[in-house]
């Protein structure tokens, strides 16, 4: 049971919610979905590779949480010191800095006050998260896309982009199978290869299929 949809734009698959894997033909056609979910704030995974990295996330909200006065777990900062620049104007920490954090014990907990006091801390509240960890301007745009969508940060993606090729075996409750193909592929002496790759694609379905209509020159007709 379920249903089969057709649609022209993936604007027009219900992606807010729900397990879904966004499914084509090549690497190619993978990469502007994946640049499409990016667009729109979308957290995602390729390869089994999250789109944001968790590191960078935890960082991010370590910081935030210090620059609110409040006290954070040597853990914590350890990941925090080993992802900020520590030499030249950038310095966001003291070289060596993170061996007076070994020191410490595991549930010992730091406000941002005692470490600009005690370890090496050298910036305070007065810098941004992205700042101090020196983030990407697009990283920065992707994470406040994601920040208005809604989305949790450090939840582990929902969506899914793969190859048909990369997909065999697998199964998500709702798939988005597009049918852009490439000129090698429709005009292969094989055509059984093209069927069975989109017959992979269509077969992932536990509930929902969407099948993403194509506009390119080379398309399989489902």
């Amino acid at each position: 049971e379920g249903k089969v949809e057709y649609v022209n734009y993936l604007s027009e698959v219900p992606l807010s919610s729900g397990s879904f894997t966004l499914m084509a033909r090549t690497n190619g056609y993978v990469s502007e979905m994946a640049n499409y979910l990016r667009s729109n704030g979308f957290k995602f995974s390729r390869n089994g590779k999250s789109s944001l990295s968790d590191d960078m996330v935890g960082n991010i909200l370590t910081w935030d949480t210090l620059c609110q006065d409040k006290s954070v777990g040597v853990q914590q900062l350890k990941a925090l010191y080993s992802g900020v620049k520590k030499q030249g104007k950038d310095a966001v920490v003291r070289r060596g800095s993170t061996q007076l954090l070994d020191a410490l014990s595991p549930d010992d907990m730091l406000d941002m006050d005692t470490l600009i006091k005690d370890y090496g801390l050298q910036r305070d509240a007065s810098t941004s998260a992205y700042d101090a960890l020196n983030v990407a301007s697009s990283e920065r745009d992707y994470i406040d896309a994601i920040f208005r969508r809604g989305e949790d940060l450090l939840s582990s993606p929902r969506i899914k982009v793969s190859t048909f090729h990369a997909m065999k075996g697998g199964e998500d409750d709702n798939c988005v199978v597009w049918t852009a193909s490439t000129k090698a592929c429709e005009h292969s002496k094989f055509p059984d290869d093209e069927h069975r790759a989109f017959y992979v694609g269509v077969t992932r379905a536990r509930h929902n299929l969407y099948i993403l209509q194509s506009d390119n020159k080379y398309r399989y007709p489902l």
